[in-house]
C-alpha cells in the first residue's frame, strides 16, 4: 500500500528536463519562475539541474501544470 502510494506520488513529480521545457514554454526567466512558484532560485535551478537530479515536489509540479493549463497568479510577471 505504501509503496503504490509512494509511486503515485513520485509520477506527479516533474524531471529536471519536465521542468525547464514548462519554463520556456511559460516564457519566463529563473527569477520569475521562482517568484510565480514562490520558491528560492537556487530551489528552482536544482530543479532543473540535471546534475543535481531532483525531481520538483509533487505539490510544485502540480502549480506548474496548472499554469501551463492557462491557470495566471496575481503575482505573474506583467500582471497588473
Amino acid at each position: 500500500m505504501l509503496r503504490s502510494l509512494m509511486h503515485r506520488v513520485k509520477s506527479r513529480e516533474m524531471t529536471p528536463k519536465q521542468m525547464r521545457k514548462a519554463r520556456r514554454k511559460l516564457g519566463l526567466n529563473h527569477r520569475e519562475f521562482a517568484v510565480v512558484l514562490k520558491s528560492h532560485i537556487t530551489s528552482v535551478h536544482n530543479w532543473q539541474s540535471d546534475t543535481k537530479n531532483r525531481n520538483a515536489p509533487a505539490s510544485i509540479s502540480e502549480l506548474v501544470r496548472a499554469y501551463l493549463a492557462g491557470y495566471r497568479s496575481d503575482d505573474w510577471p506583467g500582471a497588473k
